[in-house]
């Protein structure tokens, strides 16, 4: 890019994207995610079969249920019941012995979370726990956003 592109490019593209609080601090327009990522070990192998995720949510019951190897990229292989809740696929575009589930992603902040994963209608893993979150502010406190997240580790058989 030539200095001259650069420099239009920091005007109509960066600058509009940007605030300024008091005299200072500049605080650009983006956001932080508050929420829980709950992850499977790294090595484990996800065998091909029938899943369902059981879980009480702050008491709420939820459900995912989905079957493995997984369909072809684009098109669901898991489905929740409750909209809060996010199970991804990943691998759909390598080899069926690669498919998995990745993290359990939930964009609310339960307090308490229990969840029983079931291959083939036997248990193949469980988490019970209160949940602890850190606050994060991604930019100068003064621009306001501030999440809360965790991160915790499902342990599977």
């Amino acid at each position: 890019m030539r200095p001259a592109s650069i420099f239009v490019f920091s005007i109509f593209v960066i600058l509009p994207f940007a605030s300024t609080l008091g005299d200072s601090v500049k605080c650009p327009q983006i956001a932080c995610a508050s929420g829980l990522t709950l992850d499977a070990p790294e090595n484990y192998r996800w065998l091909p079969g029938d899943y369902r995720f059981e879980m009480q949510i702050d008491g709420t019951p939820a459900q995912c249920k989905g079957k493995l190897p997984l369909k072809n990229c684009g098109l669901p292989s898991i489905v929740c019941t409750a909209a809060r809740v996010n199970v991804s696929e990943s691998g759909c575009a390598l080899a069926p012995v690669s498919h998995g589930w990745g993290p359990i992603y939930f964009d609310s902040n339960p307090k308490e979370l229990q969840i029983t994963v079931f291959r083939n209608d036997h248990i193949i893993g469980e988490f019970k726990k209160k949940i602890k979150y850190q606050s994060n502010t991604p930019l100068d406190p003064k621009c306001g956003a501030v999440c809360l997240q965790a991160n915790e580790r499902l342990n599977l058989k």
